[in-house]
């Protein structure tokens, strides 16, 4: 059964949804935590298996690294550790990353299974 975690990062929404013994008939339980507080952060993947990235423009992207940070009420990101080029997401952009690490995917100093999604909360 997926597993929903919540985190909020200044402003920044983050959900972790983990996998969790066999899937019943489209009944999930959903759980939030909160999992971080900061106006950046810091995805990495490990190896030969690259983040997978939905949510800016039409195909998934791959990749190493993604940094995020609130700036000015938007999103800002940099990509494989390109620091001197960031990219302002459209309003409401909600991303979605994945791995197919089974280890999961670095944010900061933890790894976390599954699917996390980030996004602006508004009002923020």
């Amino acid at each position: 059964m997926p597993i929903r975690a919540w985190g909020v990062l200044g402003g920044l929404l983050i959900t972790a949804m983990f996998q969790h013994g066999q899937v019943h008939a489209g009944k999930e339980p959903v759980m939030r935590v909160l999992v971080l507080e900061t106006n950046q952060l810091r995805l990495r993947a490990d190896g030969d298996k690259p983040l997978l990235v939905f949510g800016m423009g039409s195909a998934q992207k791959r990749i190493s690294t993604l940094k995020i940070r609130k700036k000015n009420s938007q999103l800002m990101i940099a990509m494989n550790g390109n620091a001197k080029r960031w990219s302002y997401l459209p309003q409401k952009t909600q991303l979605r990353i994945k791995s197919k690490d089974p280890r999961g995917i670095w944010l900061g100093k933890r790894r976390y299974g599954g699917e996390l999604r980030v996004f602006l909360r508004s009002g923020r």
